[in-house]
């Protein structure tokens, strides 16, 4: 099996089975999820007008996807939103393509790469919401459009690659406020950039204030209205509308508690007396490998009968590539570090060394950011692996560094862990064909 994994042409059959089990679900899964974005879309189509914040539940997201969408939802059948998710569809499968590209610049080993790249192209979560009529499946593509450009830039730092760098950067900020924690950091790998190129400093200051200003003039509509209607610029919309029954804080054991057995027991089942609800890990565990929320999507047979136990083989299978992530991270900080030190003190400049400690700092601020979100707002739901899909990339690199740091370390480990991961990446396809299959005959 590994043999296969270590061949060239694996990676574009891995894109090719991506795209093709993304038409699949496509063709069975219903394109609302319970956040219910099309409602935005029929307001916009009824009023002729954005909504204003407090008019509706998601009145405070940004509006770029509904902007992109409203053309598709214009002509759709407003219940079931076929037309509107085909354009989920056309997105989720350019994105895919994009981080195969992208990914095959970063990771040299064919082996590790392919590995890696099985959870873009099978992952349920990243999957299913990349289809949903929502704004979450734009926020994939931005997020890396964001990354394909700064590889681009940092290799080529060119002004037509920055200037599409800014306007990508700001449409990802008007598409969802997620994307907050991106601007710091590319912002300052611009200013490192033109900084080494350019001998004049005021060019240096000139590029800074153009780029900063197409990313604000595209990117802050929703800030602007948010100060101008509620005198604040940051604001959720679980500020006008709280949901109290997603409470979950009882303190230190949020953080502690990893009742894997509770999950394995009960894969599919999200309520009140689930360990998920009152563990913040546990909960991205759950939601990033498998539909662990119930009530996501109309594909139940994993929840409500026998066949939910495919879910616990996923968990199990599940937890080595997790601890084999955790570990690339971890040699991603130290290396970010010393990197960053080399920078500082001139002992030498690498835009790949960059560019790492780039991904690496994106994908730490990006899961700090929801994070801290959910601790604000206690709310489960923070705490869910689709916050991770705009960063998927970076996941992938980071992934990929444990696997090679395993290969070198112990061959058994390596393989245990990545006969893990291959069987997981099976099963999601395994669950994604019986659901589609019990939809079309039974469901």
């Amino acid at each position: 099996m590994l043999r296969y994994f270590s061949r060239e042409k694996t990676l574009f059959h891995l894109l090719i089975a991506g795209c093709v089990l993304r038409i699949m679900v496509f063709l069975v899964m219903n394109a609302s999820n319970p956040d219910q974005h099309h409602e935005v879309l029929r307001f916009i189509k009824e009023f002729h007008r954005l909504p204003r914040i407090r008019e509706l539940f998601l009145a405070t997201h940004p509006p770029f996807y509904y902007l992109v969408a409203l053309p598709f939802y214009w002509f759709d059948d407003p219940v079931s939103l076929k037309l509107t998710q085909l354009l989920s569809l056309l997105i989720s499968t350019f994105n895919l393509y994009l981080i195969y590209k992208l990914h095959q610049k970063l990771v040299a080993d064919v082996l590790v790469r392919n590995l890696a790249f099985l959870i873009a192209a099978f992952n349920p979560t990243f999957l299913a919401y990349s289809l949903y009529v929502s704004n979450d499946t734009m926020a994939f593509l931005m997020g890396t459009g964001i990354l394909y450009l700064i590889y681009l830039y940092v290799n080529n730092p060119t002004s037509q690659t920055e200037i599409f760098l800014a306007i990508v950067t700001g449409l990802a900020l008007l598409t969802k406020t997620t994307f907050l924690p991106f601007i710091p950091l590319v912002v300052l790998v611009v200013l490192l950039m033109r900084w080494k190129s350019s001998p004049a400093k005021a060019d240096v200051v000139i590029s800074l204030v153009a780029f900063v200003s197409i990313v604000f003039f595209l990117g802050s509509y929703k800030f602007i209205e948010n100060k101008h209607y509620e005198h604040k610029f940051f604001l959720h919309n679980l500020d006008f509308f709280p949901l109290n029954h997603q409470a979950t804080y009882k303190g230190i054991e949020n953080f502690i508690n990893f009742n894997l057995w509770d999950l394995i027991t009960f894969p599919g089942e999200f309520n009140d007396d689930h360990a998920t609800r009152y563990a913040y890990f546990l909960t991205f565990y759950a939601t990033f490998w498998y539909k662990h929320i119930d009530f996501e999507n109309n594909l139940n047979l994993g929840n409500y009968t026998s066949f939910k136990y495919i879910g616990s083989l996923i968990y199990i299978f599940g937890l080595l590539p997790t601890l084999t992530f955790f570990g690339g991270f971890f040699i991603k900080i130290k290396d970010s570090i010393l990197t960053v030190w080399d920078m500082l003190w001139g002992k030498g400049f690498s835009s790949t060394g960059l560019y790492q400690v780039f991904l690496n700092a994106v994908f730490t601020l990006s899961f700090l950011a929801v994070f801290g979100a959910g601790i604000k707002y206690d709310g489960w739901s923070f705490f869910h692996g689709r916050f991770l899909g705009h960063v998927m990339v970076a996941l992938l690199f980071i992934m990929a560094v444990g696997f090679s740091y395993l290969k070198k370390l112990s061959t058994p480990l390596f393989n245990i862990s990545a006969y893990s991961l291959i069987i997981a990446s099976s099963l999601h396809v395994i669950y994604f064909v019986v659901e589609a299959v019990w939809e079309v005959i039974g469901g």
